[in-house]
């Protein structure tokens, strides 16, 4: 399985065995994939750095069991005097009340527990964090200007894209949006998009719509059992991740991205980019005008932005549950993380609206040359069948088509791959290589299988 890690460089994805697999181990293959070493290594589902997870506890354990769970690191070599994490509440055995991160005498005389997170909101540098104090014993005014703006960020627009334009499939287009418009354009939808860079340009060639659960008013992306075969198929192909896209209902004017619509965009993008970097990877907006129209926009996140959901500025909560922070009263607005500072227009901000992270990229139309999007479509409401590769079958039959040229279908590779054990590491590449050069021909025998898998005679 793939385990998600953030940290001040950016997001890695490193492989372990199992959701059995122990704290301990991942530590240990995040030192040989990213050598980190594993005694300078603090994990926590929280992105604050709070309750450091135990080295002998399970992944699922410590509700990280999922496939692409997101746990939090924090590097002693980066962090100054270990900054980024609290000290551990104070045990029982020394103060005599379990739990308590310092206790004080009440008016009566009693013993009263201070729970952490009260202590350090009345005392500590910044919310969630310890005072001063404990973090060192003695200060100058400039150590403690240069920490204090580590948690600053002054918000502004950023002029320049990173992606000169997108150009999207017809055909993966007519597929998204004419599904979303079966729904009446009533919930959302997301879907990654699948292609090549060229020149700082994304070019679409497929969607895939991975598992989810949607709503009018936003979307919570499900544990993909596929998401392997994807990668997979993708490469096979000679294709990459270039964005994303999501279908949303009608909004009113200057309601672009929603809060957690941008954060989306900006951990796709520090993905992408394996950290905050420049990246050509992209976000494709598609809603319906007055006229009925589907109408498709493109934009980038800023890498401010990507800084922001990066640090936790703009983020509450684990990413296992994806609780993301959206402000619940402006929805085309982001909350401001406690511990952060945010200025916007000389003014200190609780929220920012999400048209100050948004750069526009230009929008393109073209027609694969290479790939179709006409087979059912996974994860929808209808599961594909053996059916639907049969009719792909008899139209390639009726018209003398190549299996080459019938295959050529993102939605029909990735339903084949669904059964490895027909669909073998043989068949997959040689069938993907078809598709990509069609002048390379498909062995007779791989054609027996793919009719006798459908039903139908050869």
């Amino acid at each position: 399985m793939i385990v998600r890690v953030r940290c001040s460089q950016g997001t890695w994805r490193i492989e372990i065995p199992g959701p059995s697999s122990r704290i301990g181990e991942l530590k240990a293959a995040i030192e040989a994939q990213k050598s980190v070493a594993s005694d300078a290594q603090v994990l926590s589902a929280e992105p604050s750095g709070a309750a450091p997870l135990d080295d002998g506890a399970t992944l699922e354990a410590c509700g990280l069991g999922a496939n692409g769970s997101m746990v939090f690191l924090a590097v002693a070599a980066d962090r100054r005097d270990d900054v980024a994490l609290p000290p551990p509440p104070t045990a029982k055995d020394d103060v005599g009340v379990r739990g308590a991160a310092r206790v004080k005498i009440g008016a009566d005389g009693s013993i009263v527990a201070t729970e952490y997170d009260d202590y350090t909101s009345a005392k500590g540098f910044r919310p969630g964090m310890a005072a001063l104090g404990d973090i060192k014993k003695s200060w100058t005014l400039t150590d403690f200007l240069e920490m204090d703006d580590q948690f600053v960020f002054k918000v502004k627009r950023q002029e320049d894209k990173h992606c000169a334009a997108v150009s999207l499939d017809a055909g993966a287009c007519v597929s998204f949006q004419g599904y979303v418009q079966q729904l009446g354009w009533r919930q959302q939808r997301v879907g990654f998009l699948y292609g090549t860079f060229d020149d700082g340009e994304a070019r679409a060639e497929a969607v895939y719509e991975p598992p989810q659960d949607c709503s009018e008013h936003g979307f919570v992306l499900l544990e993909d059992d596929k998401a392997e075969a994807v990668a997979q198929l993708a490469q096979l192909l000679g294709l990459v991740r270039v964005g994303w896209i999501f279908a949303c209902p009608p909004r009113e004017d200057g309601f672009v991205f929603s809060g957690e619509e941008a954060i989306q965009a900006a951990m796709e993008q520090l993905e992408a980019a394996d950290g905050v970097a420049e990246t050509p990877y992209v976000s494709v907006r598609v809603t319906v005008n007055e006229k009925g129209e589907a109408n498709f926009e493109a934009y980038q996140v800023s890498q401010q932005c990507m800084a922001m959901v990066a640090e936790g500025a703009l983020q509450g909560g684990t990413r296992a549950r994806r609780a993301l922070a959206p402000d619940p009263d402006d929805a085309a607005a982001c909350l401001v993380h406690e511990t952060f500072t945010a200025i916007v227009e000389g003014k200190r901000a609780a929220n920012v609206n999400t048209n100050f992270f948004l750069c526009n990229v230009p929008v393109k139309q073209h027609t694969s040359a290479t790939f179709a999007a006409t087979f059912p479509k996974e994860n929808r409401m209808i599961p594909q069948t053996r059916d639907d590769l049969k009719v792909v079958l008899n139209k390639a039959k009726s018209t003398g088509a190549k299996l080459g040229d019938a295959l050529a279908d993102f939605g029909a590779l990735l339903f084949l791959m669904g059964f490895p054990q027909i669909f073998d590491s043989q068949f997959m590449p040689a069938v993907c290589a078809s598709v990509v050069d069609r002048t390379l021909p498909l062995d007779e025998g791989y054609g027996l299988i793919l009719y006798s898998f459908a039903g139908m005679d050869f």
